[in-house]
């Protein structure tokens, strides 16, 4: 019989707090060496991530900033997600920059001396201080990375899975979510989506679901 095999961190996809060490400790203060056996994390990987079936909400950065496009290594930062609703514990915050329309332009899409633009470390702490259980987003990896040569340390990884252990989904397609919120005239829904329970892993693909009030 025939499988799949991929990475845990394709598509759209859910990391786990186990994705993040720092110091050899994840997220509570848990040993890696302890946390791991055989390869795989027996705490904090993704069968541990509950099955989210909460409030969502929209920060739709392009439609607040009136503009089609952001520059490259544009930072999105506390005054754009102020401009949506207020995070509640436990929601899930997804954030849309439009880094789907750089799809067919392969360097700017994977990142390249002109920077990447993303959520600032101010944004993510905002985002923590109001207790959300997930924050997902359009980009590649949402960290904001300023033009320059080579790539920049993850501080809104380690901010957010280590520090506060709150998961990251990653490569969203938000557009025609932001259409129909927008035509609804609200910026929140239900929204429900489970990762792969792939035991002991850093990451799964999800396929979450938006239910929008008619």
């Amino acid at each position: 019989m025939k499988g799949l095999r991929y990475s845990g961190h394709v598509g759209t996809y859910l990391d786990a707090v186990s994705h993040v060490a720092v110091d050899n400790q994840l997220h509570g203060g848990v040993p890696v060496a302890e946390a791991m056996h055989a390869g795989r994390y027996r705490s904090h990987g993704i069968d541990h991530v509950r099955s989210l079936v909460c409030r969502g909400v929209l920060y739709d950065v392009l439609r607040s900033r009136k503009v089609t496009r952001l520059d490259p290594g544009t930072a999105v930062g506390v005054a754009d997600l102020a401009a949506g609703p207020e995070p509640k514990p436990g929601d899930v915050a997804l954030i849309r920059m439009g880094w789907a329309q750089l799809w067919h332009e392969s360097r700017s899409y994977v990142g390249d001396g002109s920077g990447v633009y993303g959520v600032d470390l101010g944004a993510a702490e905002w985002l923590a201080g109001h207790g959300v259980a997930a924050v997902g987003a359009d980009t590649v990896a949402r960290e904001h990375r300023p033009p320059g040569p080579g790539p920049a340390p993850p501080p809104i990884h380690r901010l957010l899975l280590h520090e506060h252990g709150i998961n990251l989904i990653e490569v969203r397609a938000l557009a025609t979510l932001s259409e129909t919120l927008a035509s609804a005239g609200t910026a929140e829904f239900l929204f429900v989506g489970a990762p792969l329970n792939v035991v002991g892993a850093t990451g799964a693909p999800i396929r979450p679901l938006a239910v929008v009030s008619a």
